[in-house]
């Protein structure tokens, strides 16, 4: 009998301690899974706004001296913007500029030609600069430019997918993106190493989402092919600059990317400049239902290319101000209801095999590069013609 009380007392006590195990183990797994979802995109209560394309003409714009913008969106296209952005009057102005509360936030954008080359992975073919060593030397010298006593935030390699010879997509781009991801990482481990208070990230085109072609990694299902480099970036962003419409394009593009992190809207503007569809998309971006579903989504920052479209109209002018003074200041999330992001809902990387380029490709996803000609600064980029040449785009 004494023996079997033992055995007894033994079983309830195996079940006691198994049944605890189980439910440590369970709250563990549940933790983890909570924190990784919220890490990956916290919807933010406010929204943050920014306008360029330069710092020093953006704080003078009448929505930055009317509102509550205090971001300053700047552009570098290359090695010569530093012959004009390091000098003593350019590096008094951002200091005292992050003096005055505000952010700054520098776009990196390459145009220059596509070549044949040989990458560390074997021949590659498209725009060289953004993979070389002058690339990280000359984005340390434009980190310590901007390095100052407040926030910035960097865009590398805005719209990186058309630097390639076969634009959004993976296939016959390998050894291209796969130096291209490197060489980000490398400029981005210098940046914080440089300033610590920046945060980076790599640049989407927001046309990205529009297609989908599994067979040669484009469209949606390029996304995972970079998952590695957006999860060791502190926030993400992407453009949206479609001449027909943008609303779908930033909810899907925030959608995507929120699942890495917070999401920017780096620069916005219709690319061939249509007063309609700029009205039409901001009509409809700042009101409360859009902007809820946007933040919640990880959208925390939107910043305008430029103030050319406000200056064509003083009503839709004054419709922006008071939109970017409502939510900077109350939000849309202050009464919302926030569930947790969802999983990343992108795609899985499925085996790629070279085919034919896909005859869904977008025709407008390239920017045209608007650059005040003030004296001193590189000659600057002008609208392009592009050409639609055996399913590729070229100049």
């Amino acid at each position: 009998m004494f023996i079997k009380n033992i055995m007894h007392d033994n079983n309830k006590f195996n079940v006691a301690f198994i049944t605890r195990i189980l439910a440590i183990f369970s709250f563990t797994l549940f933790l983890s899974f909570y924190l990784y979802s919220n890490t990956s995109a916290t919807p933010s209560s406010t929204m943050m706004f920014g306008i360029g394309p330069e710092a020093v003409d953006a704080i003078n714009t009448p929505l930055v001296k009317e509102s509550n913008i205090k971001m300053l969106t700047s552009w570098y296209n290359g090695s010569t913007d530093l012959n004009w952005m390091d000098d003593s009057w350019h590096t008094n102005f951002i200091a005292d500029s992050y003096a005055k509360g505000y952010t700054h936030h520098v776009i990196t954008y390459h145009n220059d030609m596509k070549v044949n080359f040989d990458a560390p992975g074997g021949s590659a073919c498209g725009r060289q600069y953004p993979l070389s060593a002058q690339f990280i030397s000359d984005i340390e010298k434009l980190t310590t430019i901007y390095k100052g006593n407040g926030p910035i935030y960097f865009t590398l390699m805005t719209e990186f997918q058309d630097y390639t010879c076969h634009p959004n997509q993976w296939a016959g781009n390998e050894n291209y993106h796969t130096a291209l991801k490197a060489n980000y990482l490398k400029v981005m481990g210098r940046i914080r190493a440089i300033n610590p208070n920046a945060k980076v990230s790599l640049g989407w085109g927001g046309w990205q989402y529009r297609f989908d072609n599994p067979t040669t990694g484009a469209g949606r299902s390029l996304f995972p092919y970079f998952d590695d480099v957006m999860k060791a970036s502190q926030f993400q962003s992407f453009q949206a600059m479609q001449s027909d419409t943008n609303l779908q394009d930033i909810k899907d593009m925030t959608r995507a990317l929120g699942a890495y992190g917070p999401v920017m809207l780096a620069h916005y503007k219709p690319d061939n400049g249509s007063q309609s569809t700029f009205e039409s998309d901001l009509r409809t971006i700042l009101t409360d239902t859009y902007m809820k579903e946007v933040m919640q989504s990880g959208l925390f920052a939107i910043s305008f290319m430029d103030r050319s479209n406000m200056d064509a109209s003083g009503i839709i002018f004054s419709f922006i101000k008071e939109g970017v003074n409502k939510f900077t200041i109350e939000g849309a999330l202050q009464t919302a209801s926030i569930p947790a992001p969802t999983a990343n809902p992108l795609v899985t990387v499925t085996a790629v095999t070279q085919s034919a380029p896909d005859p869904a490709l977008p025709t407008d996803n390239f920017s045209a590069r608007l650059w005040n000609q003030t004296p001193g600064r590189s000659a600057g980029y002008k609208p392009s013609e592009w050409l639609h040449c055996n399913g590729y785009f070229s100049y």
